[in-house]
């Protein structure tokens, strides 16, 4: 698994199937799609309503109800297996070649394995001093050193 999408969804049945089906839309297709509920609520019933199983996403909760979309990409992102994550609110959706286009950028601009690579689409999101090329913020995903 090379790249990981967190989903974070707040009240999203209306939206979350198109945002999800931008994600089945990839032309790169190994990815993981981690659907975050900080509603209370398993949206794995909406996307099977709407005609999307796949075994590629996988469900987790905050365990809160509107404790905030941050607080649920960090649930994402500790959930997240792949060398690479990004983030997809339940409410937008990603062009086909998202994944395709962003990780050669990622690799080729140094991120190493068990870093995130995160689309900087709010400036707000993240310090001017962590923004990357490309449009592409880099941030380190915690890793654990022994101590010696």
């Amino acid at each position: 698994m090379t790249v990981s999408i967190v989903i974070p969804a707040y009240r999203a049945h209306a939206t979350i199937a198109r945002a999800v089906e931008s994600l089945l839309a990839q032309t790169r297709t190994d990815w993981e799609g981690i659907v975050v509920s900080d509603d209370g609520t398993d949206y794995a019933p909406t996307l099977r309503a709407a005609g999307i199983a796949d075994e590629r996403l996988r469900f987790v909760s905050t365990g809160r109800v509107g404790s905030g979309c941050h607080r649920a990409r960090n649930v994402g992102l500790a959930a997240a297996t792949g060398q690479f994550v990004g983030s997809l609110d339940a409410d937008d959706l990603l062009a086909p070649t998202y994944i395709a286009t962003l990780h050669p950028l990622a690799r080729a601009s140094g991120v190493r394995r068990k870093m995130t690579a995160l689309p900087s689409t709010r400036r707000c999101t993240m310090p001017s001093r962590l923004r990357g090329r490309e449009g592409l913020a880099i941030y380190a995903r915690p890793v654990h050193v022994p101590a010696r």
